[in-house]
């Protein structure tokens, strides 16, 4: 559902804030979901970007 209502293309483009908080309202005003559902989705975003630097590595 989360990618759904907020595509890792789309969220690539969007310059966000530093803080997550802030980034969450911005990507909740932009795709008209919640909140909540924007930090799950950012947080969830973070893993990914996490991932590929940690395997980048190895």
């Amino acid at each position: 559902m989360l990618h759904f209502c907020v595509p890792t293309f789309m969220l690539k483009k969007i310059k966000l804030p530093k803080y997550r908080y802030s980034a969450a309202g911005v990507v909740a005003e932009i795709f008209d979901i919640t909140n909540e559902i924007a930090l799950k989705r950012l947080e969830h975003y973070e893993k990914q970007l996490f991932g590929l630097t940690f395997h980048k590595e190895l």
